[in-house]
Order: structure tokens, then C-alpha cells, then sequence
């Protein structure tokens, strides 16, 4: 097994994509797995549980978690076609399967606040 094949995250049963779970995929490869682990970073570092409450109780999320977001690379990818005139050259080996990595990345803060006001 290649390395980007080896189990990640908690691996419980239906808790992580298959591909997570060593299973082979003809969609994620390398590139994958790479972006997967920069927003699993970036999401435990910017998204704690103390403030996913305080934000939703007040109905919004603070401007600079979209701008750390966009800094990161993330953004562009929930906007539809990577937008490079506003985002830079896409990620190498980018396609539709990188939004989807974030999403189930930032679905793991555990807040449809914090995951659907950002996106």
C-alpha cells in the first residue's frame, strides 16, 4: 500500500470516507491526500469547539476566518471553478474532489454553522 493509501483519521465505521480507510480509489491519489492533510491541519488550528459556539449563538462567523480560509487555498475551492484570476494557479492535480476533502474536513468541527456559513 502507497502511502496515501494507509488508514487516516479515526477510522470508524461510516465516520470517514472510504479512501480514508486504505481503501483503493480511482479518484483520490496524492494530490489528494496531500490537501486532505493541509485542511485537516487548518481546520483543528482555526476552528476550535469554544468558539464554534460563541459564533453560532451569534449567527456569524468573524471576517477573518475568511480571509485566513482564502490565505490558505481553501476557499477558492467552494466557489465553483477554481477562480484564477482571483485565486492564483490551482493546486497541482486539482479537480471537483478537492471541495469535497474540505467539506468532509470541516464537517468534522462538528458545527453546520461553522461548516455552511463559511462555505
Amino acid at each position: 500500500m502507497a502511502a496515501e493509501e494507509q488508514p487516516f483519521g479515526e477510522l470508524l465505521a461510516w465516520g470517514d470516507p472510504n479512501w480514508y480507510r486504505g481503501y483503493r480509489s480511482p479518484f483520490y491519489g496524492p494530490a489528494h491526500a496531500k490537501w486532505r492533510d493541509r485542511a485537516r491541519a487548518f481546520v483543528e488550528a482555526n476552528f476550535p469547539a469554544s468558539a464554534l459556539k460563541e459564533w453560532e449563538a451569534a449567527k456569524r462567523l468573524p471576517r477573518d476566518l475568511f480571509r485566513k480560509t482564502a490565505a490558505a487555498g481553501f476557499l477558492p475551492c467552494v466557489v465553483g471553478e477554481w477562480p484564477e484570476e482571483y485565486a492564483g494557479r490551482k493546486p497541482d492535480g486539482y479537480d471537483p474532489f478537492f471541495e469535497l476533502i474540505f467539506i468532509d474536513e470541516l464537517a468534522r468541527c462538528g458545527s453546520g454553522g461553522g461548516l455552511w456559513g463559511l462555505v
